[in-house]
């Protein structure tokens, strides 16, 4: 597999870096690799003495296939706040409800 272009431009500066050239404009004059670029890599040359990235940055990876029964995921939710209840039921409306609405609806009609 080929290095990604950000591996090549690390591997290019720690080159120049070896060979005794920290400076960044002329490290540019040669390679025609972005300032900031060339900015940020030396900086963490100087910080680190490594251009790898450092892994344990970011939110780590979730688990998965966790083992756990039904009453402990149940648990764990109640004690985030959820809630196993469902909404009342309404009573559907009867023809008589219906009727009343037609009825109010007729009489409202052109009552602006």
């Amino acid at each position: 597999m080929l290095p990604s272009k950000q591996e090549t431009q690390c591997q290019t500066l720690l080159y120049f870096w070896n060979e005794g050239i920290p400076d960044a404009t002329e490290i540019k004059q040669r390679t025609n690799i972005q300032r900031s670029t060339i900015y940020n890599i030396l900086k963490k040359l100087k910080k680190t003495g490594m251009v790898e990235h450092a892994n344990g940055n970011g939110r780590p990876i979730s688990k998965k296939n966790v083992d756990a029964s039904p009453s402990t995921i149940q648990r764990h939710l109640i004690n985030h706040g959820y809630k196993k209840d469902l909404p009342l039921a309404t009573p559907m409306l009867t023809n008589l409800h219906k009727e009343n609405r037609v009825k109010w609806a007729q009489e409202y009609l052109n009552d602006n």
